[in-house]
């Protein structure tokens, strides 16, 4: 039994020299680390918050962009409208002032080669109607020989004849 006493005596100084002196830093050090671990987990708790907002934030900026984007594109388109609009206008005037001035070329033309045709007749009329001149009067001329000679036969020089070239 005494070495139970002496057990039991050498048991209660352990425990007591544990609990004054070793369990005191292992409790400060689990009370270290647990305050670490709660630290670290209000930590990444915040992390957490962040990244969330990040995320919500960047969601609703591509959804900025995106509404951006297609206002964008139907400006562009609009602008592509206007301006094809504006090009067929332009196409649509150009195309009728060449076709205006197709059309002044044609009745200038038309009035140029009616002036050379009326020129053109009017020399002939007035070179045909010398040259009937001409017969006609030759025939007189002829005519006044003729009768020239029945008046005074054996006179040529009655009459002289008339000559128009």
């Amino acid at each position: 039994m005494l070495k139970i006493v002496s057990v039991l005596i050498l048991f209660i100084m352990l425990y007591l020299l544990l609990k004054r002196q070793v369990l005191p830093r292992i409790l400060s050090g689990l009370e270290r680390r647990t305050r670490q671990i709660e630290q670290e987990m209000e930590g990444a708790r915040q992390q957490r918050e962040v990244t969330e907002r990040m995320r919500e934030e960047s969601a609703a900026r591509l959804l900025q962009a995106d509404q951006e984007t297609q206002a964008m594109l139907d400006a562009s388109g609009q602008r592509v409208v206007e301006q094809r609009e504006q090009l067929m206008r332009e196409w649509e005037l150009q195309v009728e002032s060449q076709t205006q001035q197709f059309r002044e070329d044609v009745a200038r033309s038309r009035r140029q080669a009616i002036q050379e045709i009326r020129a053109q007749s009017a020399d002939l009329v007035v070179e045909g109607t010398e040259k009937l001149l001409h017969q006609q009067m030759d025939a007189d001329d002829t005519d006044t020989r003729v009768d020239g000679a029945i008046e005074s036969p054996g006179n040529d020089d009655a009459v002289p004849p008339k000559r128009h070239n």
